[in-house]
């Protein structure tokens, strides 16, 4: 295939992509387009017709996001309020395994 003669020559491709570019009507599926660009790759041409990547978006969209904050906001205070509990418990459970594993 990346022998440099045949169908696949950067040449060649050039010409069906250009093609394309300018009269859209031509098409070219994705499958046959990558193969293309594979080829023009393996050949040791560049591949100038990709799009621009475009930055991804960190910020989430809609109002679930402030939602779903407030709501961990608020389990958050409610389980504070329960910790001085939950230590003592804590303390106490571990007392107990050191008392058996002592004896």
């Amino acid at each position: 295939m990346g022998t440099g003669n045949g169908p696949f020559e950067p040449e060649r491709v050039a010409v069906v992509i250009l093609d394309h570019l300018i009269h859209p009507s031509i098409s070219i599926s994705a499958r046959h387009r990558a193969r293309l660009r594979k080829e023009v790759l393996l050949a040791g041409s560049d591949w100038p017709y990709d799009p621009e990547r475009k930055e991804m978006r960190t910020k989430r969209k809609g109002h679930k996001v402030d939602r779903l904050a407030a709501e961990k906001r608020e389990r958050t205070a409610e389980l504070m309020e329960a910790m001085p509990q939950m230590l003592a418990d804590y303390r106490k459970r571990v007392g107990e395994k050191d008392e058996s594993r002592r004896c």
